[in-house]
Order: structure tokens, then C-alpha cells, then sequence
């Protein structure tokens, strides 16, 4: 994962993402959305951590999931993860685990927290 200001990297850490491949399109798919998107700044987590919230599903994911009869899902974020595995540190991205967010290890995912204070841009490309 990587944040970018204009054609510059300005932070990078590894992730892991939904354990499924593919483009997110449905609740329960285990995948991660892939588009434009907008970033939330961080809010506490029992569970993660941290948590920063990212926009999906956006018009177009509920459109599709409408055309298909299913449901497109939420609650999808970028955060640390769950204090269970927590240990791991950075060894916790080496297998795509999660439900469909992206996943950094606790020192990433404060740092990515101290950067992003308020709503931003997000694109999630494959």
C-alpha cells in the first residue's frame, strides 16, 4: 500500500487484503473493493486497533449489486490487525486473510493514521 502526493510515494508498508481475489461485489465475498473511493480518518477499534473507513460501497457497487439481486456489503477499512494475531507484526500480510479490508500491521496502520486527518481520496487498484 502506498500513499502517494502527486507522481511521489510519500509512505509505503505492506498489506494484505480480502482472501479472495477480485474486485469486491458482493457482501461475503471475501474480496476487496477496487476503485475510487474516500478515506476516513482513523477512529478507535476494540477489535483492530484502529479503523479508517473507506467509502464502500460507492453508486456504482450498489448498482451492481441491485442489478444482481444480492447486497453489496460495507464496513470496509483499512486497520490493523485483530489483537489475536497481532503478534505476528508484519508476517500478518503475507497471506490475504480478511473479510475484504485492507489490513497493516499496528505500527503501519498508526502511522497511516497520524497522516490521514481527514476525508481523502482513495483508489484501490488491483
Amino acid at each position: 500500500m502506498c500513499l502517494q502526493d502527486g507522481p511521489t510515494t510519500v509512505w509505503s508498508a505492506g498489506a494484505s487484503h480480502g482472501r479472495n481475489a477480485g474486485k469486491k461485489r458482493f457482501e461475503g465475498d471475501g474480496r476487496t473493493p477496487e476503485g475510487a473511493y474516500t478515506l476516513t480518518a482513523a477512529r478507535p477499534s476494540r477489535q483492530f486497533g484502529r479503523f479508517l473507513a473507506i467509502s464502500y460501497p460507492n453508486a456504482s457497487d450498489r448498482q451492481y449489486a441491485r442489478d444482481h439481486d444480492k447486497r453489496p456489503g460495507g464496513a470496509v477499512g483499512i486497520h490493523g490487525p485483530q489483537s489475536w494475531y497481532a503478534f505476528l507484526g508484519r508476517l500478518q500480510r503475507v497471506v490475504d486473510h480478511s473479510d475484504g479490508c485492507i489490513v497493516l500491521d499496528r505500527d503501519a496502520v498508526g502511522d497511516l493514521a497520524a497522516v490521514v486527518r481527514k476525508p481523502m481520496p482513495l483508489d484501490i487498484l488491483d
